[in-house]
């Protein structure tokens, strides 16, 4: 057994979190699993965190008891990445220790199940468009007043759950902030809202306000394929377009989209 599989053994045993079993992959596994994650670790965390390259998908679901059918008080999330060489990238820097989620090293299983090939069409959108299952709302002729209410509600920067801790009001922005006095431009709309409209198209796992030199708001899907329907639906003056034609859209970062730092030796 090699040092990097060693230790996440050894990190099993010491944080319960951790479920270490690895199968060997073949070349074109492109789906990693963390089962037991606590329902106290959402999954904001765990991908904020993660690298190697952007996701096609983030599931979701509650880690099943073997043979029983019933539902443990924990979670399993599966990364299915974009390309198979960057799950292999993220699976072994995790065995590394050094991929912390709230303080707990993290290692992530293979699927032992393989992968299918991503659909074709999903697959020409992020070739030919750079399609991420991250949309970036912009708004159109964002004021310095705008941005600064923003950034006193949620600071600079922002991330995936970046706005729970928030308490939402009229505009998107906390009434905690309005209560300090601090100028507050309403934006027509909310966070809650915002994210009911645009699950119309697929699952909304997080909406997001990052606080830039203009006003935007993130909006991460479960995966690329709802992520591309609701673009598809904005650029053809849908319904939502229509409601947010003060906002531009345009396809956001995905957090796992970085490379994974190289090794400390």
């Amino acid at each position: 057994m090699s040092s990097t599989s060693l230790l996440c053994v050894l990190l099993s045993h010491t944080n319960q979190a951790i479920n270490f079993y690895a199968v060997s992959p073949d070349s074109t596994n492109r789906i990693l699993f963390f089962k037991g994650v606590p329902a106290y670790v959402g999954v904001n965390d765990v991908v904020a965190q993660a690298c190697g390259g952007p996701l096609e998908k983030v599931v979701v679901h509650p880690t099943m008891f073997g043979g029983t059918g019933e539902e443990a008080d924990d979670n399993t999330i599966e990364f299915h990445f974009v390309e198979a060489e960057h799950a292999r990238n993220f699976y072994h820097y995790s065995r590394t220790g050094r991929y912390i989620v709230n303080g707990q090293p993290f290692c992530p299983q293979w699927f032992f199940q393989g992968s299918d090939p991503i659909d074709p069409e999903v697959m020409v959108h992020i070739s030919t468009e750079g399609a991420r299952r991250v949309l970036d709302l912009t708004l159109s002729h964002g004021s310095k007043d705008e941005v600064a209410a923003m950034i006193a509600t949620y600071g600079m920067g922002g991330g995936p759950g970046g706005h729970e801790k928030s308490g939402v009001g009229v505009g998107g922005y906390s009434r905690e902030s309005k209560r300090r006095g601090v100028k507050v431009v309403s934006l027509g709309t909310n966070i809650a809202e915002i994210q009911r409209d645009f699950e119309f198209y697929g699952k909304v796992i997080s909406v997001v306000p990052l606080a830039t030199t203009q006003c935007t708001i993130s909006i991460h899907y479960e995966d690329v394929w709802s992520a591309t329907k609701a673009y598809a639906a904005f650029m053809r003056r849908d319904f939502v377009s229509r409601k947010y034609k003060s906002w531009t859209i345009s396809y956001g970062h995905d957090p796992v989209d970085r490379p994974c730092p190289g090794s400390l030796l």
